[in-house]
């Protein structure tokens, strides 16, 4: 497997690729960087998390063109073009009943991960060179006491019209890294979609003014795609969400998205032979290369074995796992005859996978975990037995209307490490 090449030049590049599919306007745009002095932003370079941008300007103020006010004193800022190391590849893949973006090439992995696109678009070309415009990105710079990234989109052919079949462009997705982007811009990680105030300003080419001597204002919204919260205690205990998850006793303070190779993203219900399914799959993204515990390193030893995905579940699920009278703490978890593996090509799933599940000692939430799992999985979907009390998976798992629906990869049987993210699929 291809492994995540984390250089600055190649995240701009793949900000840059999504950018030329959703992006209508070829002017320049100002993104402040939070830091007080550019020298400063360099490290904090878009990678991992999506950002959707609605290219919208606010509405006080945004159709002031006039030659009054402030345009004279704006320094004209002109990016200076970075090397092209080249772009990925991209198809619009349905799986589990939903389109993703598949990037191979020199990236590999789903981006953007919070856009919803027709069936239709299945098997349609996502690649840079079929866009009219393309996304440069300029030297840090300054206006007043502010620092910005600067960039600016430019025509490479003629623009589609707007009633084109494929429709007006209207979206900007960035990737940043959530560790850098949660410094910088004060990211609410529980939150699914915070807006992302007076941070990102556009400025015309032509003469205008306003009262912010940025530009105008876009509309903008920033959160956590994968990354939850977490920290682990000096007992060696991993909480997130003031919850214990997963269950167990850790012996390193690993326990971030940030170190797992993979994300996971739920699908279409399916039936099959009279059961009804719930499905996810695993998909690459970004991994933390440096991340070790007890001297191995994280990335590498989930990459090719996952061996256990644990789930945290909402307490009201019991009545989808009581198999035995009364449900059992995790300590003592149930074997959980549910999760199979449905590997792409093949006609039919495969046997049911050792699973377990138990509630916690405080009642709080119930966690279940597929475990002996013993390659990367990422070549099919899973199966989840659906529990016709609960409905869609969103209820059965614990606090997904607030986007925190958790799953996470355990190292077993040492416990050296735990990698928790939030699940996608249930926007």
């Amino acid at each position: 497997m291809r492994r995540h090449r984390a250089g600055w030049h190649r995240r701009c590049q793949l900000a840059s690729f999504i950018s030329c599919l959703l992006m209508p306007f070829s002017a320049l745009m100002l993104l402040e960087t939070g830091y007080g002095a550019a020298a400063s932003v360099a490290a904090g370079a878009p990678t991992a998390t999506a950002t959707p941008l609605l290219m919208q300007p606010s509405s006080v103020g945004s159709s002031d063109t006039s030659t009054n006010g402030i345009a004279g004193s704006i320094p004209n800022l002109s990016p200076v073009p970075t090397a092209d190391l080249g772009s990925p590849s991209c198809s619009l893949q349905l799986k589990s009943g939903i389109i993703q973006p598949e990037i191979s090439g020199p990236f590999y992995g789903i981006f953007p991960s919070t856009i919803g696109l027709p069936s239709s678009s299945a098997g349609s070309n996502c690649n840079c060179t079929s866009s009219p415009l393309t996304l440069v990105w300029g030297k840090a710079e300054k206006v007043g006491n502010r620092s910005f990234y600067a960039l600016r989109l430019d025509l490479t052919q003629p623009a589609p019209a707007p009633s084109a079949p494929r429709g007006q462009l209207s979206q900007l997705v960035i990737q940043m890294d959530p560790k850098f982007a949660a410094r910088c811009y004060k990211v609410n990680r529980t939150v699914g979609r915070q807006p992302f105030k007076d941070k990102l300003f556009f400025r015309p080419t032509v003469p205008w003014s306003y009262r912010d001597p940025g530009g105008i204002p876009v509309k903008a919204f920033i959160g956590g795609v994968e990354n939850a919260e977490c920290n682990v205690t000096s007992g060696g205990m991993i909480f997130v969400d003031e919850e214990q998850f997963p269950f167990g006793v850790f012996h390193s303070t690993v326990c971030s998205c940030g170190a797992a190779p993979y994300g996971l993203r739920f699908g279409a219900d399916i039936t099959y032979k009279d059961i009804t399914y719930h499905t996810f799959r695993l998909y690459n993204k970004p991994c933390d290369e440096g991340a070790v515990a007890m001297g191995a390193n994280v990335c590498n030893t989930i990459r090719p074995v996952i061996n256990k995905i644990a789930f945290r579940m909402d307490s009201d699920a019991a009545i989808c796992y009581n198999q035995t009278g009364s449900m059992t703490f995790i300590e003592n978890a149930t074997n959980f005859r549910g999760a199979r593996f449905w590997q792409d090509g093949t006609s039919m799933p495969g046997a049911w996978l050792p699973a377990r599940v138990g509630i916690t000692a405080d009642g709080r939430h119930i966690e279940l975990f597929i475990y002996g799992l013993k390659y990367s999985y990422t070549d099919g979907m899973f199966l989840l037995t659906k529990c016709g009390a609960m409905g869609s998976f969103s209820r059965v798992c614990r606090r997904t209307a607030e986007g925190l629906c958790l799953f996470a990869f355990v190292d077993t049987p040492g416990h050296r490490f735990a990698t928790v993210c939030k699940a996608e699929g249930f926007g």
